[in-house]
């Protein structure tokens, strides 16, 4: 159960504000899947897409991406899938970066004591008008249903992936901890039209029956909740 990480070596050209960077990196990889051989549907199919992409990981202050050098990561545990992007990525260039090189690394199956979401953890429900709606304190405010809903996602991804039917009745987290006071961002534009999700950070200890630290392992390699392949939920762990 082992997933394979990509380290993406880039040249910013333009200062970007950290809560609008995820969109144009995650357009590097949507673009190119359009391209692949093998996943040129990935975006247009209602499914998981497994895989997820972390933000800029040098964050020169607090609220700016600076021009110049830096990178971001995207892991997956399809190898097929990560071996086809990488070969795509060589001489890929954007409005928005050049990528410089690549460092591609296979992260062996261990165990998970912690998780921390770097980026917004993203989870929708509809409320009494029928709306969709993100988690948050302000707009729903109930943890259980939270955590309920953290772990469902997971198995459905565990299932899918692995073609497995397992429903586990205990949830996979044994401690929680909300790390924001404040409801995170992240904008996207669909059809010209900018749009705006509310995330959360958290810390997370798993437990450490074996199906509970492969859903954990499962989170850090295609990320937490919803909205993955925008950066959603991507995961460092120890």
């Amino acid at each position: 159960m082992n997933f394979y990480e990509l380290k993406i070596n880039l040249f910013s050209k333009f200062e970007l504000d950290y809560k609008k960077s995820l969109e144009p990196l995650s357009k590097i990889i949507a673009s190119i899947t359009y391209k692949s051989k093998n996943f040129k549907t990935l975006h247009s199919d209602k499914e998981f897409k497994y895989y997820t992409i972390s933000n800029l990981m040098n964050l020169q202050n607090s609220n700016f991406y600076k021009r110049g050098q830096n990178y971001f990561l995207l892991r997956t545990p399809n190898k097929e899938f990560i071996n086809e992007i990488a070969l795509l990525l060589f001489n890929y260039e954007d409005d928005f970066f050049k990528i410089e090189s690549l460092n591609m690394k296979e992260i062996k199956f261990f165990n998970v004591t912690k998780l921390y979401t770097i980026n917004p953890t993203i989870v929708s429900f509809k409320d009494n008008n029928n709306k969709v709606k993100q988690w948050t304190i302000e707009s729903n405010g109930d943890i259980l249903f939270l955590l309920e809903n953290l772990h469902k996602n997971l198995v459905k991804k565990y299932n899918f992936f692995y073609n497995k039917n397992i429903n586990p009745k205990e949830n996979f987290i044994k401690n929680f901890k909300l790390l924001n006071q404040k409801p995170i961002s992240i904008y996207y534009t669909k059809n010209k039209k900018e749009f705006r999700l509310f995330g959360n950070k958290f810390e997370i200890v798993p437990k450490q029956d074996e199906f509970s630290q492969q859903l954990a392992f499962l989170a850090l390699s295609c990320g937490l909740g919803e909205k993955n392949a925008l950066g959603g939920g991507f995961c460092l762990g120890g």
